[in-house]
C-alpha cells in the first residue's frame, strides 16, 4: 500500500520509471486504480524473491522521499469503501458480503482455509486467470 502522493514517482512520465524498475530488478510492477475517498493505492509486484527484494527496497526509499507522507502516518475515512474496491476496474469481488479476516486472526488459520478465504475479494476474472475455481486443496 503506497500513498496515492508516491504513485506518480513510481510510475514515472508515460511509465519510464515503470520500465526502468523492471530492467533493474526483473520485477514487473503494477499499480491499481485510483478509488474515490481513498488517498492510497495498491502496488503490486511480481517476479523472483531477489528481484523482489530489491524492488521492494527501491519503492520504500521512494515512499519515504514523498513530501507529503506525513499526511498519510495517521488516516481516518468518514467513508465505508466496499471489500475489493481496488479491483482494477474488474467485475468486483466475488462475494462482497464476506467478513474481513483481521490480520491476528490470520495466523491461526490453517494454509487451505486462508487460501479458501482469499477467494472471496477476487474478482471472477481473477480467479479464472489463476485457475482459483473449484475446490480448494
Amino acid at each position: 500500500v503506497a500513498p496515492s502522493s508516491a504513485v506518480s514517482s513510481l510510475i514515472g512520465r508515460g511509465g519510464a520509471m515503470s520500465q526502468w524498475l523492471s530492467t533493474k530488478t526483473g520485477c514487473r510492477l503494477r499499480v491499481s486504480r485510483r478509488v474515490e475517498h481513498l488517498q492510497e493505492r495498491l502496488v503490486f509486484l511480481s517476479g523472483s524473491v531477489d528481484s523482489l527484494t530489491e524492488a521492494i527496497c527501491y519503492i520504500c526509499r521512494k515512499v519515504q522521499s514523498d513530501p507529503h507522507l506525513q499526511e498519510h502516518l495517521s488516516l481516518r475515512y468518514a467513508h465505508v469503501v466496499p471489500f475489493g474496491a481496488w479491483t482494477c476496474g474488474l467485475s468486483g469481488p466475488t462475494d462482497p458480503g464476506a467478513p474481513l479476516l483481521r490480520p491476528a486472526d490470520a495466523g491461526r488459520e490453517t494454509l487451505p482455509a486462508l487460501a479458501e478465504y482469499l477467494r472471496f475479494p477476487l474478482p471472477r476474472e481473477v480467479l479464472l486467470k489463476y485457475r482459483f475455481v473449484g475446490p480448494m486443496q
